[in-house]
Parts: structure tokens; sequence; C-alpha cells
């Protein structure tokens, strides 16, 4: 017996390992915002424990973010990862009971996070144009604050 004689097929197998790594990812995250409070503060340690993770698991990090499925299994993963989103904006923002400002929110916590995929891509890829060192992530996980302050202002929210 092997990993095979479990799996119909190697998209099945591909799509679980991704959804176990994306659940392992998405409870990391939540449980790094447990000892915060702030919003602020509850999005710098999600940025943090998300550069964290990817540099310390760059092979995961790729494998769930661009190795394409089939997609039958793609609609699991994004179910997913939708909840990873919504989660993040009830832990950074504070606005549920209002749907406008949730929306806001949950808008503000996308962009902050393709910005984030973005700059992490480029430091796991090697294809950033700065040299990539400890100093280049804390000026990405700046401007993600940054970035989030500035939307927030923007949207008048939280």
């Amino acid at each position: 017996p092997n990993i095979y004689n479990y799996f119909v097929d190697i998209n099945e197998l591909f799509a679980e390992s991704r959804l176990f790594i994306l659940e392992s990812y998405s409870r990391i995250l939540i449980e790094s915002a447990d000892n915060v409070s702030g919003s602020r503060e509850i999005l710098k340690s999600i940025v943090s424990t998300m550069f964290n993770y990817a540099l310390k698991n760059a092979g995961w990090y790729y494998f769930l973010h661009y190795e394409l499925l089939s997609r039958d299994f793609e609609k699991k993963i994004i179910e997913k990862a939708h909840w990873t989103h919504e989660k993040m904006a009830d832990l950074i923002f504070t606005v549920k009971e209002n749907d406008k400002a949730f929306d806001s929110a949950q808008r503000i916590t996308f962009i902050v996070h393709g910005y984030m995929v973005g700059e992490i891509s480029k430091i796991i890829t090697g294809r950033s144009l700065a040299e990539q060192d400890e100093k280049y992530v804390e000026q990405a996980i700046q401007n993600c604050l940054d970035l989030f302050d500035a939307l927030v202002n923007k949207n008048e929210i939280n």
C-alpha cells in the first residue's frame, strides 16, 4: 500500500493536500491574532505570520498558490480561502453589524492580502528587484500596514 491507494488520482491527492495546507495555514493565521488587540495590531500579527510561514515553507506556499488543479477540486479550496478572508476581516475589523462597513472591511482585507501575496511571491521566486533580506520583509510588512491605514481612512471604517 502507498498513498495513491487512498485517492482516485493525482488530482485528488493534490487537492486534498492543498486543502490540508490551507486549513493549517488558516488556523495559524487566526491563532496569531489571539493575543493582540486593535485592528492595526491584529493585521500586523497576521501579516507577519503570513510572511514567516511563507518564507519557512516556501514549497508549501508555492504549491498552495500556484499549482494548477483540476476544476473539480477548486471549488472546495476556493470556499476555504473565502472563509479565511472573511475570518481575517472579522478579526481585523469590528463592524460585522453594519453590512456596508463589513463589505468595505472585506474589500480592504482582500486588497492588503493581494499586495502581500505579491510581495511574498517576489521573495520566494527570487524575482524582486530589491535585495531580499530581513529589511526588505520588514518594509513589505510596513507597506501592508500603510496600505491598510490609507484604505481605512478612505473608507472611514473601524
